[in-house]
């Protein structure tokens, strides 16, 4: 048996008026007659969506005809803020949250009340790299803009919020220029974590496939691979349990990783008449069936460890039967 437990880790709309002149150049426009005009999200979008490699071909605002194509009244308005799968957000100079869209609130979890005004240093980012490691606030994509004036893209973010599972964003950022003549930034980001799910799983696979053809006995292939899986498959506790020889319907611990004072002697049963054997565990080794909840803070079947898991900040949890009926 193998158990597995990462840790926890009133909408305002966009409003086009944000900018009124963005810097041409770091847009990187399609060719067309310079006029004095008002820049509006259009002309952001050239380098937001594009990373700066080509135009958008819309049709400018020109002051002397006031003409819209569609296309850029639709990137104007709040239909489309709010119905894109992208993640969009205003930050100030000092890289305050000025503003975001309806997607930004849910990629990033919380409110718009709990966003706006959010520093770049803020703790509640929970901010972190590909590898895991923390993402200092001056080196993430909005902040390297406003430094230096040039578009950041396809920048990988992990976002953790109590009670949520980790969520990998692709982030892009964009300079404009606010109403106030100041620089500020749009950040642009869409939810990859399927896609760095799997990169990570594949790494772990082939990494747990080496361990198995280089180990020299059972006892040192399942205590490396609960290393494995804490260092590389970066969850907060691994752990790996047999039914007990000498305490009927007991769970014994071979090996563990990671969070490993979450765990007690007894703390599992695998017999559904006790509610120790009723969580997550005991039903996998009962049933020969994996197990996995999502959200341990409002699962009842693991009413018994929640306070403790908490303690812990474990949030979610899988159990994997492995090995034989026999010897389970």
């Amino acid at each position: 048996m193998t158990v597995l437990q990462p840790c926890i880790g009133g909408l305002t709309p966009l409003r086009p008026d944000w900018c009124r002149r963005a810097d041409v150049n770091s847009l990187h426009t399609t060719p067309h007659r310079r006029t004095e005009r008002m820049v509006n999200f259009a002309n952001i979008h050239r380098g937001l969506f594009t990373g700066g490699s080509w135009g958008l071909l819309v049709t400018e605002v020109d002051p002397e005809g006031g003409h819209q194509g569609q296309l850029q009244r639709l990137l104007n308005s709040s239909e489309f803020l709010d119905t894109t799968s992208m993640g969009i957000m205003l930050h100030g100079a000092d890289g305050r949250v000025l503003d975001c869209n309806r997607v930004a609130i849910e990629l990033l979890g919380g409110s718009i009340d709990q966003l706006v005004g959010r520093t770049p240093g803020d703790p509640q980012w929970g901010a972190v790299r590909e590898d895991g490691s923390p993402f200092p606030a001056d080196e993430r994509p909005a902040i390297v803009t406003l430094r230096s004036g040039q578009l950041s893209c396809d920048v990988i973010v992990g976002i953790d919020n109590p009670g949520m599972a980790r969520r990998w964003l692709s982030v892009s950022s964009c300079p404009v220029t606010l109403d106030d003549g100041v620089r500020g930034v749009v950040s642009s980001f869409i939810d990859v974590s399927e896609r760095i799910q799997k990169d990570q799983l594949l790494k772990l696979l082939t990494e747990v496939n080496r361990l198995a053809m280089l180990a020299s006995d059972d006892a040192e292939f399942l205590q490396q691979l609960c290393n494995v899986l804490v260092d590389q498959g970066r969850y907060a506790l691994a752990w790996i349990g047999a039914i007990s020889s000498s305490e009927e319907g007991g769970v014994d611990i071979v090996c563990a990783a990671g969070a490993t004072d979450y765990l007690y002697s007894g703390m599992v049963s695998w017999w559904g008449s006790k509610e120790s054997g009723l969580g997550p565990t005991g039903t996998a080794l009962r049933t020969e069936v994996s197990q996995v909840v999502s959200d341990l803070a409002s699962n009842a079947r693991y009413a018994m460890w929640r306070e403790r898991a908490a303690q812990f900040g474990l949030g979610s949890i899988a159990a994997l039967q492995i090995g034989r009926a026999s010897c389970r």
